[in-house]
């Protein structure tokens, strides 16, 4: 069955889609059997109108079923799984940098984590993008190993600007509404106040993001800033070659087979557009499981499959660029 939702509230939406979808498949059944009903005498065309009808409700069927799927995978990996909630974003990020644009000003809020030891060379620059929950503690974790592992500074920052959430709706709200624009115009304050820090070479620079931020690095890193290389984990890819062309570092991504957000025509379509780009990357998909499938760096301790290989393939793909 669906997973629990963490605030119990996305179980009703969910009945009350499929008692509409239920409704509409029961009325499209019903004119079917009437219209064929008093087929005799009838063109052929009149015939086959409820066999397109029935084509048409099942195609509907399988997109919100996959749709329902997709959400059962952040339900069933989300924020809240193993980790500490409510978060206050405000109280636990330690990093504020100040920006401002033509309509507002304001702090940045971030994590930024540093690797353990004192060291006199400048490190590189790991910058790690939430899913559509926002900025929360499976983040920083990540965020937190990953540093320790890359001997990187990694920098998360809030990219809804004060907002994190469990409830689906809102997350999905969330990420529809957070314009790309934006976005990049944040990351380039991130990164030109991390320029600024003494102990970060900036030159050497990765994007990274889950789901929703998957989707912003790889548009921030062609859009923005080319010679970062970029790292998807379940994230909306750029098939444009023309697009992909622009970027001066590689890609790597890592995806489930059983994601009906990314099924294997669009990957293919992925791969396609960064081989006649030319771009080097490493694209993986894993067997038998679907969307948000990384959910936390329990399953990475615990060498939970195919989450540990998810994670080696990435620590191996930076620490190669690095």
């Amino acid at each position: 069955g669906m997973p629990t939702d963490p605030n119990g509230r996305l179980l009703p939406i969910a009945l009350s889609v499929l008692a509409v979808l239920c409704i509409h498949i029961n009325s499209s059944a019903i004119v079917g059997s009437l219209s064929t009903g008093g087929a005799t005498g009838r063109s052929m065309q009149v015939r086959r109108w409820p066999l397109k009808v029935k084509s048409a409700v099942s195609t509907q069927f399988r997109t919100i079923r996959s749709t329902i799927s997709d959400l059962s995978y952040h339900i069933a990996n989300g924020p809240s799984k193993g980790s500490s909630f409510p978060f206050n974003l405000n109280e636990d990020t330690n990093t504020r940098i100040p920006f401002q644009s033509k309509s507002q000003k304001g702090q940045i809020l971030a994590h930024t984590a540093w690797p353990e030891g004192d060291s006199d060379e400048k490190l590189p620059l790991l910058i790690l993008i939430h899913e559509f929950f926002g900025l929360n503690p499976s983040i920083i974790d990540k965020a937190d190993a990953l540093a320790k592992e890359l001997n990187c500074v990694v920098i998360a920052p809030d990219t809804f600007r004060g907002v994190s959430t469990t409830f689906i709706p809102r997350a999905i709200w969330l990420a529809l509404s957070t314009p790309q624009q934006r976005v990049n115009d944040d990351i380039d304050t991130v990164v030109d106040w991390a320029s600024e820090h003494g102990k970060i070479d900036s030159s050497r620079i990765a994007l990274m993001g889950f789901c929703y931020g998957g989707g912003k690095a790889i548009r921030y890193t062609t859009q923005r800033l080319p010679i970062a290389a970029t790292v998807i984990c379940y994230g909306s890819p750029v098939t444009d070659p023309d697009t992909l062309k622009n970027l001066k570092a590689p890609v790597c991504g890592v995806y489930g087979s059983l994601d009906p957000q990314f099924p294997p025509s669009v990957l293919s379509n992925f791969r396609a557009g960064l081989n006649q780009a030319g771009i080097q990357h490493k694209l993986e998909v894993y067997d038998g499981v679907g969307h948000a499938f990384w959910a936390n760096m329990d399953q990475i301790t615990r060498g939970q499959k195919p989450q540990i290989d998810a994670w080696n393939q990435c620590i191996g793909f930076l620490r190669t660029f690095f």
